[in-house]
C-alpha cells in the first residue's frame, strides 16, 4: 500500500510539473568583433565589429580563418568550429569568458568536463588544419549541486511562469557576450560574440 501511495504522489507531481508553463528567453547571434588581421598581435590589431551581412543566418559566423556555428540551449552554448587555415589553431578554454546580461564576467567550462571539476584548470585543445570541433560552454556560476551531491546547471537566462512576467522583467533585448580567444601561428586573438535575447518561448508547449 505504501509503495502505491508513493507511486501515485510521484505520478501526480510529474503531471502537475509537466503541465506548468515555463517561459525562457531565446537568443541569437547579433554581432562579432574580431581583429582585422590575425597575423598581427592582438594588441596591435585593429578591432572592428563585423557587418551583419557577413553573419550566416542568425547563429553562424565565417571569415578566412574559422567558421563557427552557435546554438543556444537551455543551460549552455553549443558550437561547431571549423579551422579553415593551413595551420593548427589552439583553443584556450580557461581564457574564454562569458559576460552575462548584468555585465558580469564569468569563467566557463567546456563539454566533457564534469561539473564537479568546474574549478579545475582545463587543457587547451588543438584543432588541426581543415578539422572541425564540436563542444559547448557552460558558465561556472550556473553550476551547482543539491544536498545529495547531484550536480546540475541552471538555465542560462532564468525562467518565468508567464510570458507577461518574462516580458515585464526586461530580459528581452538584453545582450550577452562570449570572449573566445584562439591561437593562430603562436599569436593569440580574441573573437567576441554578442548574442541578443530576442524573445521568450514556453517550454511546456
Amino acid at each position: 500500500m505504501k509503495r502505491f501511495i508513493i507511486w501515485a504522489v510521484l505520478t501526480i507531481s510529474t503531471l502537475v510539473f509537466e503541465g506548468c508553463a515555463v517561459f525562457v528567453p531565446t537568443a541569437v547571434l547579433k554581432s562579432v568583433k574580431t581583429p582585422m588581421n590575425v597575423t598581427v598581435k592582438y594588441e596591435d590589431a585593429q578591432i572592428t565589429p563585423v557587418k551583419n551581412e557577413t553573419l550566416i543566418g542568425h547563429n553562424a559566423y565565417e571569415d578566412d580563418y574559422i567558421k563557427i556555428t552557435w546554438s543556444v540551449g537551455e543551460d549552455r552554448f553549443y558550437f561547431n568550429i571549423v579551422n579553415k587555415t593551413d595551420f593548427s589553431i589552439i583553443i584556450q578554454w580557461d581564457r574564454i569568458v562569458y559576460i552575462n546580461e548584468d555585465h558580469v564576467a564569468e569563467r566557463v567550462i567546456h563539454g566533457g568536463i564534469p561539473f564537479s571539476e568546474k574549478d579545475y584548470a582545463q587543457m587547451e585543445t588543438v584543432v588541426p588544419s581543415k578539422a572541425t570541433l564540436s563542444s559547448n560552454l557552460i558558465p561556472k556560476y550556473n553550476i551547482t549541486h543539491d544536498s545529495d551531491n547531484r550536480w546540475f546547471a541552471y538555465r542560462l537566462f532564468g525562467q518565468w511562469p508567464t510570458q507577461e512576467k518574462a516580458n515585464a522583467s526586461g530580459i528581452v533585448g538584453q545582450t550577452v557576450n562570449i570572449v573566445f580567444p584562439i591561437i593562430i601561428q603562436d599569436v593569440t586573438h580574441e573573437y567576441t560574440f554578442e548574442f541578443i535575447l530576442n524573445g521568450v518561448i514556453n517550454l511546456a508547449e
